[in-house]
């Protein structure tokens, strides 16, 4: 085969289609949310050198995407509840949720879990795996993981069954309209995580047992008002349009000046404010994540090169979350090791791991995206 025939088949390999309808805006927050996850676990692969600036650029970006999340589902939410509600609309809305998460998530935990079990230990996946097929490794505190990353995906998971069921009570059986309903379960998911949090902390301080990471953090209970507040976004998009393109590129301005004011001040001022790292912390950065929507939900195109990578990274965004750690990371360039005493030789090799560990994860998540997480969402439809 000619070398060019063989580009043109690994280009027809990797091509994606982008759909002109999507919203450039949210594939802009989605690109850069995904980029500071695996920034964030890039930094085992980094030389210590890099370590400090590592953590200085890593922004939190799992919490953007709960606001973004919650701001498009809770969209679909209200759209689809708005003029009538019965258990086959929430269970419609659970089985096309789930065809867009599970297949794709219960594939890559099932490549993990064989892994474990030919290569690693047996008796540790056992323990956890379990736990992951029902989303309950971190329903109450977060425990040890074959599958970390998924933290996130199970808070996102459980806030889209609870969700509508609190809408469908609060509806149904105490005779709200869907307006007033939707209102009020924002306001529930508001302040009970915080208060769970409140609680939490007051136990934990008087016991000295802390954990911010996995008892705070990771606790589906405690984080369900990150993804509220993107559905809050959404109710105003939805019934106060006025409201929500107000000010758009300014309330933007104050948006990004306090993630980044916070993420400077929680770096350099804040590590060991614990009262305010465990309770309030996630809401104030939520509520400036929020407000970057408005503008980004109204920048409907983009073009050239840019605009293209940044539009494709943001669609393989999910099987990028799912492999690039617990696969690409942990049981590939882990595992990959040379034996030579020299110091520059194996400062180069930790250079090569290091950028391999993005080229893979970008190129392993396009192919997994392409040829199966796209063909199972389609599926859904046919159901």
């Amino acid at each position: 085969m000619k070398p060019k025939n063989k580009l043109n088949v690994f280009r027809q390999l990797f091509r994606i289609e982008i759909d002109e309808s999507r919203i450039y805006g949210l594939d802009v927050l989605r690109a850069i949310s995904i980029f500071f996850v695996v920034l964030g676990h890039a930094i085992y692969l980094a030389p210590k050198s890099t370590h400090s600036i590592h953590k200085w650029l890593t922004v939190d970006g799992v919490l953007f995407f709960f606001v973004l999340s919650g701001y498009l589902i809770g969209g679909i939410l209200i759209r689809s509840f708005e003029d009538h509600v019965s258990v086959k609309q929430m269970l419609n809305f659970w089985k096309r949720r789930w065809f867009r998460t599970l297949p794709t998530y219960y594939l890559v935990l099932s490549v993990i879990v064989i892994i474990y079990y030919l290569q690693k230990d047996r008796l540790y996946a056992d323990n956890y795996i379990f736990s992951h097929f029902l989303f309950l490794q971190n329903f109450l505190i977060s425990s040890k993981s074959i599958f970390s990353v998924a933290w996130s995906l199970s808070v996102e998971e459980w806030f889209y069954i609870l969700m509508p069921v609190v809408f469908l009570f609060l509806k149904k059986l105490l005779g709200f309209n869907s307006k007033l309903s939707f209102l009020c379960t924002i306001i529930l998911f508001i302040f009970i995580p915080l208060f769970l949090r409140m609680i939490r902390y007051d136990q934990l301080a008087s016991m000295g047992n802390y954990d911010w990471d996995h008892q705070f953090r990771k606790s589906v209970l405690l984080r369900l008002d990150s993804i509220i507040f993107g559905v809050l976004g959404a109710y105003f998009n939805h019934y106060q349009k006025s409201i929500w393109s107000y000010k758009s590129k300014f309330l933007m301005i104050i948006g990004i000046v306090g993630i980044v004011s916070i993420h400077v001040l929680e770096f350099i001022y804040l590590p060991d404010f614990l009262i305010y790292k465990s309770i309030f912390s996630f809401t104030l950065k939520s509520v400036f994540t929020l407000m970057l929507l408005p503008y980004l939900s109204q920048w409907k195109n983009g073009r050239g090169v840019i605009y293209k990578f940044v539009t494709i990274v943001s669609v393989v965004s999910y099987s990028l979350y799912l492999l690039h750690y617990s696969i690409v990371q942990e049981l590939i360039i882990q595992n990959l090791s040379i034996t030579n005493d020299s110091s520059i030789i194996n400062n180069s090799f930790i250079v090569i791991k290091y950028f391999s560990y993005w080229i893979i994860s970008y190129l392993l998540s396009v192919l997994l995206f392409k040829y199966f997480e796209l063909p199972m969402t389609k599926l859904r439809d046919y159901f």
